[in-house]
């Protein structure tokens, strides 16, 4: 028996020679269970700088044509009973650019690790080599409209053909996977119940899902503390730098995928956004350093001067630019909008809320949406009203005129019940460190909708859903203890 040294971003270590697997019984297959071990324990050393000249990295472009056609393989070949559940990574449903690349890059970086333990001769227990491959967690058609800023990043710097990624809507799914959750950890998927989460990489407050798959510090990595809850990185492609070989230079188009979606979720490292960490700092740093930019061909315009290292603040702000347009906002519907960048909280039926991110002022969204009216399509309306409550975060740093204004936060809350709409608004007004200043109140077409300036810019949804669940989780007039602590938490970390 081996103990193999603790590393929070690895999964299932504790395993012996024979290859049994010294666990607590759990529902999911052990058979799998014992594969990842073996194979998670061995990787472990290869992340550590030992045997690093057996590990080939292809452009992450030729990674994703090899996944595709592994994965029509290994489809055909869990048609058998003996044969083990493809392994995916999938990030969270709102499909943003941490998601979507980072589940790009874990699938990358394992399956790069797989294939060196294959040839690796100490290793000859284990003779299959695992491809893992990424699924994009929206539709195709919304990640070559709607994702400017991740589009940007895999086709013009990447040089990624889009139609070698796997969306959530291809009809050719697994029936049966051992899944990869990152950017998220809780698997929202209900027509999958053969899909088995084995390992969350992630940054959010940590829902407690999957514990009967997913349960030791090894396989949970969530960087975020729920004792002030805080995420310990801006990103998770900050996670994805850390599980890289500490001694290995960085493909090219790997590092420029983490190194935009890092610059981007810390807002290009500002201490002043309230969101970058000394991990972050680090692993930028790492990637700057430890890649040969000059064989990837970077467009000018991100390159620092004289050099084919790119510029971090010329990359942020064309990725920024991409995400925040106003032309790209103004071209979509008002469900489109909303659903962009939208997640889900259901605490106990029917109590549910749901937060969407859009990233334009509240002033100038309302304005073109024409809000009255526009809520009268009834798929908006039945979308917004299928919740008890909606809440809508705006955040922008300039209005529709282009005018610089700075980062700037606006809430809005909408229900269709007033009682339960008075009932958010008063509990999150007492949350006196979101600073939030009551500025419009309607109703219309069956809902009702209350508008706040917000002056805490740094209260991100992170900090602002915790809130909203409380609320959402409350049955009775008095707090719980754990309710009480965890509006504690809350405060704590908007302060």
């Amino acid at each position: 028996l081996m103990r193999i040294p603790s590393l929070s971003s690895l999964p299932l270590l504790l395993v012996s020679r024979s290859s049994s697997l010294l666990l607590p019984t759990t529902k999911t297959n052990s058979k799998s269970f014992v594969a990842t071990a073996c194979r998670n324990s061995s990787i472990q050393r290869y992340m550590h700088g030992t045997n690093n000249k057996d590990i080939m990295y292809p452009p992450v472009s030729e990674f994703l044509k090899d996944a595709v056609t592994s994965s029509s393989s290994q489809q055909s070949a869990t048609t058998t009973t003996t044969s083990q559940p493809m392994a995916i990574c999938l990030g969270n449903p709102a499909g943003d650019a941490d998601s979507i690349i980072s589940a790009i890059a874990l699938a990358y970086i394992d399956t790069a690790l797989s294939a060196a333990l294959c040839s690796s001769e100490k290793d000859s227990t284990t003779t299959t080599r695992t491809t893992t491959t990424p699924i994009v967690s929206i539709p195709h058609e919304s990640l070559t409209t709607q994702r400017p800023e991740t589009k940007y990043l895999l086709q013009q710097l990447a040089k990624i053909d889009l139609n070698d990624l796997i969306a959530i809507d291809s009809p050719n799914l697994p029936t049966s996977a051992s899944v990869s959750l990152v950017d998220h950890n809780s698997l929202t998927i209900p027509d999958k119940p053969d899909w088995t989460v084995t390992a969350i990489l992630d940054h959010h407050i940590d829902e407690g899902q999957h514990m009967d798959s997913c349960y030791s510090p090894e396989q949970r990595n969530v960087a975020f503390d729920s004792k002030t809850s805080a995420a310990l990185v801006a990103s998770t492609c900050t996670l994805m730098v850390e599980r890289f070989p500490v001694s290995d230079p960085f493909p090219p188009s790997l590092a420029i995928l983490l190194l935009g979606v890092i610059l981007l979720d810390s807002v290009n490292l500002s201490p002043k956004a309230g969101k970058v960490t000394p991990r972050d700092e680090a692993a930028v740093q790492a990637l700057l350093d430890r890649t040969t930019w000059s064989e990837l061909h970077l467009p000018k315009e991100i390159l620092a001067k004289e050099d084919d290292k790119p510029d971090p603040t010329k990359l942020f702000d064309i990725l920024q630019n991409q995400k925040f347009h106003p032309d790209f906002w103004n071209s979509l519907t008002l469900l489109q909008a909303l659903k962009l960048d939208f997640k889900s909280f259901e605490i106990a039926p029917p109590r549910s809320f749901g937060v969407a991110s859009v990233l334009q002022t509240m002033t100038d969204f309302m304005e073109k949406h024409n809000w009255m009216n526009s809520t009268d399509d009834s798929t908006c309306h039945e979308f917004i009203t299928s919740f008890e409550v909606f809440a809508i975060m705006f955040f922008s740093f300039s209005n529709s005129a282009g005018e610089d204004t700075g980062p700037q936060r606006q809430l809005a809350l909408l229900a269709k019940s007033e009682e339960s709409l008075e009932e958010a608004a008063d509990f999150l007004k007492q949350q006196t460190a979101l600073q939030l200043e009551e500025v419009k109140r309607s109703n219309f077409d069956h809902m009702y909708l209350i508008c706040f300036k917000q002056g805490n810019c740094k209260a991100s949804r992170k900090q602002v859903a915790p809130i909203l669940m409380i609320i959402s989780s409350r049955s009775v007039p008095a707090y719980t203890a754990n309710e009480r602590m965890n509006l504690q938490i809350c405060k704590s970390a908007l302060h």
